[in-house]
This record gives structure tokens, C-alpha cells and sequence, in this order.
């Protein structure tokens, strides 16, 4: 049960990275008319904050300014779902077997929880993939290696239970859902 738990939320978190473009249907009756009007139109969200990062597309160099203005929080999150990223790409259940426990650690570690901050470099982290130059440039400098083998051996020092760790995260987990239902609205 907490593997397909973990399986679900890891779906959700990577489905909610495909596609920018959503799109609305509504219907428009008026009193009791037989025919319907349907208008479809692009939701268009501008969010500054995305667009900062559209703006490094290819460029590992603005990439790295941006980073590193990221709290050490921020950093971790962002990391967190890089490597799940790129995790669902070779080991799918691995990856959602670990959803839990990494944002447990970011609670443990950091003692902060998804927020709005740190739930856009989380964001950012899933989504980072579309820019091929600057995964390169994280995977060659082991950026987000550092800062997750940082993560997990304090764990290890400070003898927190994986399971102890895992029930934080689940509680994180469903707070991305409800960010990622938010954004749809």
C-alpha cells in the first residue's frame, strides 16, 4: 500500500511537469436554449517567476546565478526533484518509493516544509528537464549530488528512522498535490 501510495504521488508530481498549455471547455446555455456555445481558450499564466527561469534555457551560467540565490532549503527541494526526475527515468518505482522520504528529509534537515518558496524550486527542479544544456552542466558539476549526499548523511548522524522520515514526507507529498491542484484551477 505505501509503495503504490509513494507510485501515485511520484505520477502526480511528474504528470503536472508535462505540458504548459491547458486547456478549458465551457458551456453557455441561455434559459433552456437547445444550442450551446463552447469556447476554448489557452490559459495563460504569467508567473514571474517561471519566466525567470524560461530566461536560462541553455544557459548553464544563468542557471548557476539563479541557484545560488536559492535558500539552502530551496536548493534541497529543487534537488529533491531533480534527482526523482531523472531517477523516473531509469527506475520509475524507485523513484516514487522515494518521494516520501526526500521530503522528509528536507523537513528534518531544514526544518521547512513545502511553502510557496520552496514549493517553486521544487517546481523548478521537475521541470528543469526541458533544458537540456543546464542538466548537463548540474549532472558535470554534481550540484544536486552534493547537496542530496549532504541531506542523507545528516539523517545518518543524527539516526532519524526512515520510517519516521517517510511519514513527514508523506505529509508534504499531499501538500504538492494540493499546490499542483491549485495551479490547475
Amino acid at each position: 500500500m505505501k509503495k503504490l501510495l509513494a507510485f501515485l504521488l511520484c505520477s502526480t508530481v511528474m504528470i503536472s511537469a508535462c505540458g504548459n498549455n491547458d486547456e478549458e471547455t465551457e458551456t453557455d446555455t441561455d434559459k433552456g436554449a437547445v444550442t450551446q456555445n463552447v469556447k476554448i481558450k489557452n490559459k495563460v499564466k504569467k508567473d514571474p517567476q517561471a519566466e525567470k527561469w524560461r530566461k536560462i534555457a541553455g544557459n548553464p551560467k544563468l542557471f548557476k546565478g539563479e541557484y545560488d540565490k536559492l535558500s539552502p532549503a530551496q536548493q534541497y527541494y529543487f534537488c529533491s526533484a531533480f534527482s526523482m526526475g531523472a531517477m523516473s527515468a531509469s527506475k520509475p518505482a524507485t523513484a516514487s518509493a522515494m518521494v516520501s522520504y526526500f521530503l522528509g528529509v528536507g523537513v528534518e534537515k531544514y526544518a521547512q516544509g513545502i511553502d510557496d518558496k520552496t514549493y517553486y524550486a521544487f517546481d523548478m527542479g521537475k521541470n528543469i528537464f526541458r533544458y537540456e544544456l543546464v542538466v548537463n552542466y548540474i549532472l558535470d558539476e554534481k550540484i544536486c549530488e552534493k547537496v542530496m549526499i549532504d541531506a542523507t548523511d545528516y539523517v545518518k548522524e543524527k539516526k532519524i528512522s526512515t520510517d519516521e522520515i517517510n511519514e513527514k514526507g508523506k505529509f508534504e507529498a499531499r501538500k504538492i498535490v494540493e499546490y499542483i491542484n491549485k495551479s490547475k484551477k
